[in-house]
C-alpha cells in the first residue's frame, strides 16, 4: 500500500470511474471541474421520475440529458430553447 501510492491511487479511481459509467442511475456532474457522481434510487418511470439532480457540490442537472436543469419541461422541449 505504502510503496506504491500513486498507481494505488490511479487503480482506484478506474475503479469508480468504471463503476459509475456502468451503472444507468449513476451520472458524474457536469458542473465545471465537479467530480462528484449523483446517484438516483427512483425507477425510471418517466411518468413519475423528478429528471432535476443536485450533486454533493450543489451543482443542479438533468439526469437524462445532463443538461442544466429544466423541470418540468422535457428535454427535448428544453434544447428547443
Amino acid at each position: 500500500d505504502a510503496e506504491f501510492p500513486e498507481i494505488l491511487s490511479k487503480y482506484r479511481k478506474r475503479l469508480i470511474d468504471s463503476y459509475v459509467n456502468s451503472n444507468p442511475n449513476i451520472k458524474w456532474c457536469p458542473g465545471t471541474d465537479c467530480t462528484s457522481a449523483v446517484r438516483i434510487t427512483d425507477a425510471m418511470d418517466l411518468q413519475g421520475f423528478v429528471t432535476q439532480v443536485r450533486c454533493p457540490a450543489g451543482h443542479e442537472f438533468c439526469f437524462l440529458c445532463n443538461d442544466e436543469a429544466h423541470g418540468p419541461a422535457e428535454c427535448d422541449l428544453a434544447k428547443m430553447w
